[in-house]
């Protein structure tokens, strides 16, 4: 019963981040989108947070943003902002209060952050004073979630990349019948119809939100140019490609218990829940004794 609650508050959680950021006219996107069109990325802790209204702002009333009061930790883009903030004890982030921000960061986390420059003009001098925006478009990634592939691409892989290849074309299909057309078209041999490494940087992010797995593309991957095709594709390292399997395996089990996905015992590991890698065990032990005494019956014949 716990487990199964859960799953519904993380599927909830995923579906409304998603919704969110789609309604925000950003839809969702890959981590290297994010990072190539912020202005800035970074790691921030936060302190504390107030909401409140930009400076020399004439709506005092309304309090439509939250300010979050950081240290700024390190500093990915762009460079030259970097000694100005990092230096001081506390800079200040700001994000709308609505739908379209992110105030429900935590205090005292620490977070990647991506985000733009808004300019203020203070009306006592005229100047200019450039403020660190983000909203939901942007990174918001806790540091403990952060994988270490996704720190490769933070620190030079992403950059690398943004004027060349970028995981922009994103595909929705939830379901076996929704990605019918996908399937015949697209990815004939793929093991779930969900996800393939034959196109160039095929990005379905909405089936593992849907199904509840890793989304291995963004957690571990990075869509880069090919030395040998010339074409944009997923970086296919160790972690990416057991993570695809795995993601395969899973979702082709909980869809059919019988799926050729599942060959032997080992892959029954890579199953979600303890319950699951036994039925899974069981299953494959009924097939081997069925297929053993089909082997006797043939050779008595």
């Amino acid at each position: 019963m716990k487990t199964g609650f859960i799953i519904l508050i993380l599927c909830f959680t995923m579906l409304h981040y998603g919704k969110a950021a789609d309604e925000c006219g950003c839809g969702v996107r890959h981590p290297q989108v994010k990072f190539c069109d912020a202005t800035f990325a970074m790691i921030v802790q936060i302190h504390d947070k107030i909401q409140d209204d930009l400076p020399f702002s004439e709506e005092t009333y309304f309090k439509g943003y939250m300010k979050f009061n950081v240290t700024v930790l390190e500093v990915f883009k762009p460079d030259e902002i970097a000694p100005d903030l990092i230096n001081e004890e506390y800079s200040s982030l700001w994000t709308e209060a609505s739908f379209c921000g992110v105030p429900e960061l935590d205090v005292i986390e620490t977070y990647v952050i991506s985000g733009y420059f808004e300019n203020v003009t203070d009306p006592t001098t005229d100047e200019t004073i450039p403020l660190l925006m983000m909203n939901r478009c942007g990174l918001h990634l806790k540091m403990d979630d952060v994988t270490t592939y996704q720190m490769k691409g933070l620190t030079g892989g992403y950059a690398k990349q943004c004027n060349d290849c970028n995981p922009t074309d994103v595909y929705g299909a939830l379901t076996h019948t929704q990605s019918g057309e996908l399937e015949a078209e697209l990815f004939p041999e793929a093991m779930t119809q969900f996800w393939t490494l034959d196109m160039q940087c095929f990005y379905n992010p909405a089936a593992s939100m849907h199904n509840l797995v890793r989304d291995c593309e963004s957690e571990q991957s990075i869509c880069m140019r090919d030395a040998q095709t010339s074409k944009c594709t997923w970086d296919l390292n160790n972690d990416f490609m057991e993570c695809f399997k795995q993601r395969g395996i899973s979702v082709a089990y909980r869809h059919n218990p019988n799926s050729a996905a599942v060959r032997r015992p080992s892959d029954c590991k890579y199953l979600q829940s303890r319950k699951l890698k036994k039925k899974c065990l069981r299953n494959l032990r009924k097939k081997y004794k069925a297929r053993k005494k089909q082997g006797r019956r043939i050779d008595q014949d």
